[in-house]
């Protein structure tokens, strides 16, 4: 409706592209969407960087840097822009400059939590554990109220790290009757626990699911674990390349 009244409206295309992104996996149609919107506003900064997020959903790595890049020049106070950036350069397997992005949005908005969590995830990937432990638990101690997936996120990351029982505490906070049947945030926790096993059922039927019944309205989360974005050297092993394989991933 906003497009009819006004097809000038950079804006209205990229919203039309997260719908169709996210909701309805549509991503030809995406990709359109995206595509106008950026013609009809280059400047806008957020526009860039949600395109950015749409090319990297899309594994086009190289490209979605350069609209990352595009979006932190033009707005380069915005500690969003980082996190979302460093989580292009993330997913694409470079953890330093992911990690340097987190830092730039912590240095600009120092009380946002899951800034620290997120560098944590960039450590972690770069086998520094001690630094991914002390920003873990800074984003523990100031990241209040914490969203479900942020809970979820950190319990993960504190198994990867070797704490398995704040992982348990974490996820012994979290009521199951939260969890989507087809999300695949319970598998996350159960790895962050150490329970592999229960992960990989899971998993298993989640993927199962989704070959039978299509992807869930939100295909993030499971792209996280498709492409493997935080290097989790766990999600590399045979049996869970199997079923990430199932996805479409690639090598």
């Amino acid at each position: 409706r906003a497009i009819d009244l006004d097809p000038t409206i950079g804006m209205a295309y990229a919203e039309r592209g997260l719908v169709y992104r996210r909701y309805y996996g549509q991503q030809d149609e995406a990709r359109i969407a995206y595509k106008r919107a950026v013609e009809l506003s280059p400047s806008d900064a957020e526009i860039l960087i949600e395109y950015a997020r749409f090319l990297a959903y899309n594994e086009e790595y190289a490209e979605a840097i350069l609209f990352g890049k595009r979006a932190i020049a033009i707005d380069p106070e915005d500690f969003a822009h980082h996190d979302r950036l460093g989580i292009v350069y993330l997913t694409a397997g470079d953890s330093p400059a992911a990690a340097g992005q987190f830092r730039l949005g912590i240095n600009i908005n120092p009380a946002a939590g899951s800034g620290y969590m997120l560098l944590a995830t960039a450590e972690a990937a770069n086998g520094n554990t001690a630094g991914a432990r002390d920003n873990l638990n800074r984003a523990l101690q100031i990241w209040q109220p914490t969203p479900v997936w942020g809970k979820v996120s950190m319990a993960y990351l504190y198994g990867r790290l070797g704490d398995p029982d704040q992982a348990a505490r974490l996820v012994a906070q979290l009521d199951d009757s939260i969890f989507d049947p087809l999300d695949p945030d319970r598998a996350f926790a159960l790895l962050g626990t150490g329970d592999r096993e229960g992960a990989l059922r899971e998993w298993t039927d989640l993927v199962n699911s989704y070959l039978e019944e299509g992807l869930p309205a939100d295909p993030g989360p499971i792209n996280e674990f498709k492409v493997n974005w935080s290097r989790d050297p766990v999600l590399d092993q045979p049996e869970f390349v199997e079923v990430r394989s199932r996805l479409g991933f690639r090598e």
